[in-house]
This record gives structure tokens, C-alpha cells and sequence, in this order.
């Protein structure tokens, strides 16, 4: 299940996310941790090809927020500042980095995925968003545009939408849309 969460804002910079202390917005925050987690996420974190956007710093920074209780995703938790982990949130941050070392995707964790400037919910009964499935969603935005322009109105379906990014960037992008999503897998 994958629905529309928020556009993130586009005049946000990004942090700078090297060396590790420029992680920390709080004075307060004990480096040790993120030093111990940056060199655990370092050795062991096994990254695709097709996830351009998480990092070991952005795998980082997203379960830190996560563990402080703001679920966002690899793109997203690059540009939001990171708050003071108490003894609980501490616990739960080792617990995070543990079971995405064990091999669990970082969107299922945090139940988020960035697509099309989207910040999408991303759960473990569809496929996570990929990043080359853009491709095939610009072209449709593109091609939705331009029948929206000549027609005034487009009616799009999207059969077998899985997790149904594609139609959801549509439909935030042309608003002149109507978009129809199916999927027979009651879980996507």
C-alpha cells in the first residue's frame, strides 16, 4: 500500500552529511552513537543499484528520525534536522540499524519512499518505488498533460499498479486527471 504523504518542500538545501559531526543539529547529542552507527551502517549496509538515494548517511539519518518517533524517507531525512535521542529512542535506533543490516529494506522500516518529488507510505505488501520506474512515470505525466491540453479532461488507468506510485504522481501532477488504480492483489 502506497499512498501520497506530502510534497517535501523544494527550497529546503540539503545537509551536509560529512563528516559525521555535521549530522547533528543538537550540541547535546552524544557522537559516539552515530559514530558507532555510521561505521556499523559502513561495513555491513548492502545498498541497490536502484536506490540511488540511501546512503549510509541517509540510512542513518532516516532511522534516527525514525527511533525519534518522524517516519521519512532516504531523500527526505537528508534535509530534516535530527532531534536528541533519549534512552528508549537510543535503544530503538541500535534495534533499526540491526534489522536494516539483517537485510530489511530501509522503505519497509520506515514505511516511506520518495517518488516523483512525492513522499509516498510505502508498506511491505507492495513493492517499494523504484528509482527507474520515474522514467515510466514522466512519460505518462507528459502524455496525460497533453491529451488534459487538447481534450480539456483525461481519464488514466492503471491496471496492475502495484503499489500505485505511478498513478498517484500522476494524478498530483495533472490535475485535469481523473486516475483510476487496480491492482488484484488486495495488499498493494
Amino acid at each position: 500500500f502506497v499512498s501520497v504523504i506530502r510534497r517535501p518542500p523544494r527550497s529546503t538545501p540539503a545537509c551536509t552529511l560529512f563528516p559525521c559531526a555535521a549530522l547533528f543539529r543538537s550540541k547535546t547529542q552524544v557522537d559516539a552513537l552515530a559514530m558507532e552507527a555510521l561505521q556499523r551502517l559502513e561495513a555491513g549496509l548492502q545498498t541497490l543499484p536502484d536506490k540511488p538515494e540511501e546512503t549510509t548517511a541517509s540510512a542513518l539519518r532516516a532511522l534516527w528520525l525514525l527511533a525519534a518517533g518522524s517516519a521519512v524517507s532516504a531523500t527526505l531525512a537528508t534535509e530534516s534536522p535530527l532531534a536528541a535521542l533519549g534512552a528508549a529512542e537510543t535503544d530503538r535506533f541500535r534495534l533499526l540499524i540491526q534489522r536494516r543490516l539483517d537485510g530489511v529494506p530501509l522503505a519497509h522500516l520506515t514505511e516511506r519512499q520518495h517518488f516523483m518529488g512525492l513522499e509516498m507510505l510505502a508498506g511491505p505488501g507492495a513493492l517499494i518505488p523504484r528509482h527507474e520506474t520515474e522514467i515510466v512515470g514522466r512519460a505518462a505525466v507528459r502524455l496525460a498533460r497533453r491529451l488534459a491540453e487538447e481534450q480539456g479532461h483525461v481519464l488514466v488507468v492503471d491496471v496492475c499498479t502495484g503499489s500505485g506510485n505511478v498513478a498517484a504522481a500522476v494524478a498530483v501532477a495533472e490535475p485535469r486527471a481523473q486516475v483510476l488504480a487496480s491492482d488484484l492483489d488486495e495488499d498493494a
